[in-house]
């Protein structure tokens, strides 16, 4: 493994680690942030901070004070995960059993907060309490338009991504895309026509796969790969270590058309 692999691997490790403590502090703020708004509802139904000999003032300055740190939390948590899309082209740097588990703790956190501001709705109106917890509002609110926002984020990303696959990655127009991916065949090595063979039998590969299967270098597998992007014979997915390669729609019929007419 070279000084390069070395360091993006510390860098992937690294970003991992900060999206791990954001994700956990983000729900030890969540749990803070409903205890103290819960605590404010019983004060309006029962006055205990006045049994307990504690001043309503420290307690909305405790819950005004966690509604802002919540808010600053969710914005850092959300912004490294905005970064790690659009910049690093990447839907998530997890695993997608733990991505599927961190989507349901994300929608459990929006259904908590909806249950609640609903149920203070509720309480309002029967008059079991005089008003709606104060900062509850505010919470229900700044969840609901980080979260909104993100699923726009994400929608949109998906949206461009699945742009990106359907354009020639070579800029060649639609219709020149068969003529393009012919003439690249046609003067391709023996080995890259048995990589683009590879690969259109595998479906998707990442650079280690090629370097397995072609048992060369990496630097001159990864120029091989550049140059057949270039040409149109391969489109490319990803960034980083997370790269993936499959043979372009049109490459795999010219291939095909090819083998059809050895036969």
């Amino acid at each position: 493994m070279n000084i390069e692999n070395v360091y993006e691997r510390k860098v992937e490790v690294a970003e991992k680690e900060i999206g791990d403590k954001l994700f956990y502090l983000l729900w030890s703020m969540t749990i803070v942030q409903l205890a103290l708004i819960v605590w404010e509802w019983i004060n309006l139904i029962h006055p205990l901070n006045s049994l307990l000999g504690l001043s309503d003032k420290i307690e909305i300055k405790a819950i005004e004070l966690s509604t802002t740190g919540y808010l600053v939390i969710q914005l850092a948590y959300m912004g490294k995960k905005e970064i790690t899309r659009w910049v690093k082209k990447a839907d998530t740097v997890l695993n997608p059993n733990e991505y599927i588990r961190r989507i349901r703790r994300g929608d459990t956190a929006i259904l908590l907060w909806g249950i609640l501001y609903i149920l203070g709705i509720v309480c309002v109106a029967l008059h079991i309490i005089v008003h709606m917890p104060a900062e509850l509002s505010r919470t229900f609110i700044q969840v609901t338009t980080l979260y909104t926002c993100a699923f726009v984020s994400k929608a949109a990303f998906k949206g461009r991504m699945k742009q990106d696959k359907q354009i020639n990655h070579t800029g060649v127009p639609e219709g020149e895309q068969g003529i393009t991916a012919r003439a690249a065949l046609e003067s391709a090595t023996n080995k890259e026509i048995a990589l683009v063979e590879f690969i259109r039998d595998r479906k998707v590969v990442d650079i280690r796969d090629c370097i397995d299967h072609l048992a060369l270098p990496k630097s001159t597998v990864n120029l091989m790969l550049k140059n057949m992007v270039d040409s149109g014979l391969l489109l490319r997915e990803g960034s980083s270590r997370s790269v993936t390669y499959f043979v372009s729609k049109e490459a795999a019929q010219s291939l095909n058309n090819s083998d059809h007419a050895e036969k």
